[in-house]
């Protein structure tokens, strides 16, 4: 599965072959038939499925949620989406073959009935346990004898969950043999219980083990000397996590388990902060006393078994106080190494995720300062460069050429200026290597800071292309190595071909976007598309750029000066170079809460409502980093967004 491209460009279109299984707790199950796959949501996240009945992309679904106030989390949205898409309830509109159909089951057992008798034959089992001796086995024969046992009471508990399913309507797919095991046994497939109402779900459960119960039931009370095999597969049934005390105790919570907290799909619901809340949001204090009694309880069950094997007191080691400080360490090393374990299950995609970034960016450090000799660069190297380039790439393959030809070798040592106001540079370069930043000369004289140039980025650029600002200072922050050729050169070769405004678009604006914090995790195409999209607006100082109360028509991103955002008469912020405001009101549909007046001559990026929503739909990295934002500032989530209401905020830049 292409996440991107089936977040960005892939029509969809929701199955027809559906099956909705009962609602419990504000959740319900639906049901692919054909394929034979289940999703558990609630309403809300349903209702994103059900823009799909129109063939549809997922920016389309987006903007329509957003435009009607119906959009959920943004990482909720694209993990139904994506959740959706893998259980083939939405599909490209291709046929979903059968497979497997369901078998008809004749027997059915009454739920209550088969709950009450099945919980009576574990409680029984759980009593024998306890208080009989368990004999251990002597002859072979015993051994034979055990593991008959076992065979068939997993046989006949598959045959009592069935029926019960048979009961409630529910479908029996695939019964066979299951012979590829130490314990060959009749088998069913039982997942059709999730459409099953609870206290179904409960009967099939516990009915499953209820025969294993009563055999080791019985085998204890005869004091059988086989008795031991089928209490040991009774025990492993029962077992805290994903057994039956397990899944009894999933039941108890008040918020149903949703396909949508765990087994993540969308790759961003792996970061930390993403991973933290959707653990927060599945704890259930309820579910989680009933799970720790239950491990306890299956602890103290399995020592008794063990100690009654090993011919010790059970009780006297209870009561043995010294006995307990000596393996009290031992104990508290476990939890530990239970705890470590569960969060390397939750969290290794994004810890490996933070260690290959780390690892990479140390690279890059270390090669920028340590390259004690030129780099050599053939030609093909320097086509290479020129093709990742946002801009050179742009350019025919001829004119790529003739461009390698003409770039030559360039370097400087670190913190040395590279175009200064004193100096004439009539060059443009290619940073192949190194780290520099950019300054643009102020009014007063004072030098200001305009943003950092890296590896692949163009500097150098003339006045006539950048025709908003006077020349952009360069200085080296490590040694650089880069190619350069003349300006007359790039004039003829870029400029001239590509055109002004898209030479400065990707020579001055994507650095400058591409620094920001706004921008930290967009793709290099996701920055060039913002840069190409957005109009440089110049305000004189009291200049309104927004009226509150008034319509929103762009989102703004403050390239150079500063405005201050006002409610009334009353001074709310100062928002700098780098700052940005109105994606709340786009974003919610709504009016703007306060007054942006310009603090002194300022210029804006500015991207229209209609290409500012074309490109969060767009760009889904994009649209979580603003949900973020804007839910920090609101003090909120943005999302769900109430359809009756335009929620106000108070002012406060993040940038």
């Amino acid at each position: 599965m292409n996440e991107t491209l089936l977040l960005t460009a892939e029509k969809l279109s929701l199955n027809r072959d559906l099956r909705f299984g009962r609602s419990y707790r504000g959740a319900f199950v639906v049901k692919n038939v054909p394929a034979q796959t289940y999703l558990t949501v609630t309403p809300q996240q349903w209702a994103v499925a059900q823009e799909f009945m129109e063939p549809s992309t997922v920016p389309d679904v987006l903007g329509r949620m957003i435009a009607q106030r119906t959009c959920p989390a943004l990482n909720e949205f694209y993990e139904v989406i994506l959740k959706a898409y893998d259980a083939g309830i939405l599909h490209e509109g291709k046929n979903v073959p059968f497979r497997r159909h369901a078998v008809r089951w004749f027997v059915s057992l009454p739920v209550y009935l088969t709950l009450v008798v099945s919980v009576v034959a574990l409680l029984a089992a759980l009593v024998a346990m306890i208080l009989h001796e368990m004999p251990t086995p002597s002859e072979w024969q015993d051994y034979v004898w055990g593991w008959l046992a076992m065979c068939i009471g997993l046989s006949a508990g598959y045959a009592v969950a069935a029926s019960v399913l048979s009961a409630g309507d529910n479908e029996v797919y695939r019964p066979h043999f299951h012979w590829q095991t130490l314990v060959p046994h009749f088998a069913l497939d039982l997942r059709d219980v999730r459409m099953a109402s609870s206290i179904s779900q409960l009967a099939a459960e516990y009915g499953r083990f209820a025969p294993l119960a009563i055999i080791a039931t019985a085998a204890l009370l005869m004091e059988s000397s086989w008795s031991l095999f089928p209490v040991v597969a009774l025990l492993v049934v029962l077992r805290p996590v994903d057994g039956l005390f397990g899944r009894t105790a999933t039941l108890l919570r008040r918020r149903p388990r949703l396909d949508t907290d765990y087994h993540l799909l969308f790759t961003l619901n792996h970061e930390p902060g993403r991973r933290l809340k959707i653990v927060w949001r599945q704890f259930d204090w309820r579910a989680t006393a009933a799970e720790l009694g239950f491990g306890l309880g299956w602890a103290l069950l399995t020592a008794n078994v063990i100690f009654h094997l090993l011919h010790i007191s059970i009780r006297a080691t209870l009561c043995d106080i010294a006995y307990w400080k000596m393996i009290a360490p031992y104990l508290v090393g476990a939890v530990a190494l239970v705890g470590l374990g569960w969060c390397a299950h939750e969290f290794w995609p994004t810890v490996r995720t933070g260690l290959r970034t780390l690892v990479s960016r140390s690279q890059q450090r270390w090669q920028r300062w340590h390259a004690n000799v030129e780099p050599t660069y053939t030609e093909a190297t320097i086509r290479q460069l020129i093709a990742r380039n946002p801009l050179l790439r742009r350019l025919d393959t001829e004119t790529q050429a003739e461009l390698a030809h003409l770039l030559r070798p360039f370097t400087t040592k670190a913190f040395r200026p590279i175009i200064s106001s004193d100096e004439s540079f009539d060059q443009v370069g290619l940073i192949a290597s190194g780290f520099a930043s950019a300054y643009h000369r102020l009014k007063s004289g004072r030098r200001a800071f305009a943003f950092y140039l890296s590896e692949g980025d163009i500097f150098g650029v003339n006045n006539i292309v950048d025709g908003h600002s006077q020349q952009l200072e360069v200085r080296s922050k490590t040694p650089v190595f880069a190619f350069v050729l003349s300006a007359a050169d790039f004039e003829r070769l870029v400029v001239s071909k590509l055109g002004a405004e898209m030479v400065y678009n990707l020579t001055h604006k994507v650095p400058f976007l591409a620094r920001l914090s706004l921008c930290a995790h967009w793709g290099p195409q996701a920055i060039a598309r913002f840069a190409q999209l957005s109009q440089m607006v110049k305000y004189h100082k009291g200049d309104v750029v927004l009226r509150e109360n008034d319509d929103v028509q762009a989102f703004y991103i403050v390239y150079e000066g500063s405005v201050r955002a006002m409610h009334g008469s009353k001074r709310l912020s100062k928002i700098r170079r780098g700052g940005f405001f109105g994606e709340i009101s786009l974003l919610q549909n709504g009016a703007a809460s306060a007054s942006l007046v310009a603090n002194e001559e300022t210029l804006c990026l500015a991207l229209s409502k209609a290409d500012f929503l074309r490109f969060v739909r767009h760009n889904y990295y994009v649209a979580l980093t603003l949900e973020r934002i804007s839910s920090k500032r609101l003090g909120r989530p943005i999302f769900p967004l109430n359809p009756h209401s335009i929620d106000a905020y108070k002012f406060s830049p993040v940038g």
